[in-house]
Order: C-alpha cells, then structure tokens, then sequence
C-alpha cells in the first residue's frame, strides 16, 4: 500500500478522480503513512497471536474501500480505505516483524531482521513497477488501479489465512511474549 500510494497518488487523483490541488494530493498519499504508525503503535493491544492475521485482514478490507473509491471516483472511499489497509498494513509490519526477531538467534538477529527490510523494501517495488508497466499501455488507468488492489487484496487474504491456519507458523511458546511485542 505505501508504494502504490506513494508513486502514483499524483496520477490517480489528477487523472481518475479529478483532483488537482497538492495538499490534497499530499494529505492523501501521506494518510496511508499516518495510518501505518498508528497501527504500529495500537497492535500491541493486541493479543500476540492475533496481530499479524488481523493487520493482514485490515490490509486486505482496507482495499475494497480503494478500489470501490477509484470505480465510483469517490474520494471518501479512497481515503477511507487508504486508512484502514494503512492500519492494517503497519499492524502486520510490526506483529511480522517481531515474530521474526523473537524466532531469530541472538547472534543472527541484525541479520535476520536486515533480511525483513530488504524483502519489504523489495515487496513494496515490484507492484508499484508493474503498476508503471501497465499504466503505459493503455490511457484508462482505473483498471490499473483495480487490478493492482486485487492482487493487494488477494495477498493480504494469503497471508492471514496462513498466519490463522498455523501453515507456516513459527512456535513462539519458547520465546519471551515481551520480546515478541517489542
């Protein structure tokens, strides 16, 4: 979500939803950002088996909202669903993140935890690429849009359906739950 916001908020709003003023513009593509911290910030009042699968389920409905706001060329929806999947998008971040850095050896943990950074990093690029690659095809950009929110969305749904099911579920019974919410 920070990628796709970040990259073609200008567009999306200008071309699809007809707007042009740049604080507007910058309100908009920096909701997705203030959404993400306050979601960091409020998953630990969540119980610890719960964040990550709930940060993907809020990632993933927080799409229907943006996708529906780019179709009916509502800028409530896009706003709104730019918050939610912000929201869920900073829960899962943090609740993976310590996952990872509670399952990880003491002397491995920079490491590991570098790993994470350039998996999202590189996460966060590819669809924002594919989304420039489609955008130059064709001048009707709101499929664009749809279509890389369904693959959002259908990733989210991925990861909390194997993050609730335990399919690749790391034990955390052997670890600290301090450690694993810090």
């Amino acid at each position: 979500m920070c990628g796709f916001f970040t990259s073609i908020a200008q567009a999306m709003m200008g071309k699809v939803l007809g707007y042009d003023n740049r604080l507007l513009i910058g309100v908009v593509a920096g909701s997705v950002f203030i959404a993400s911290t306050l979601g960091q910030f409020l998953q630990g009042a969540l119980p610890l088996r719960l964040r990550l699968p709930l940060g993907c389920v809020s990632l993933m409905l927080g799409v229907i909202p943006i996708a529906l706001g780019i179709y009916t060329q509502s800028l409530a929806l896009f706003i709104g669903g730019a918050v939610i999947a912000g929201m869920g998008q900073g829960t899962s971040f943090r609740a993976g993140m310590s996952v990872i850095a509670a399952a990880s050896p003491t002397r491995e943990k920079a490491a590991v935890t570098s790993t994470f950074f350039v998996v999202v990093y590189i996460a966060i690029s590819v669809p924002v690429i594919g989304l420039g690659l489609m955008a130059s095809t064709t001048e009707d950009n709101r499929d664009h849009f749809r279509r890389c929110d369904g693959i959002t969305g259908g990733a989210g749904f991925g990861t909390a359906d194997s993050a609730g099911t335990g399919r690749g579920k790391i034990d955390l019974s052997r670890f600290s739950l301090q450690a694993a919410a810090d």
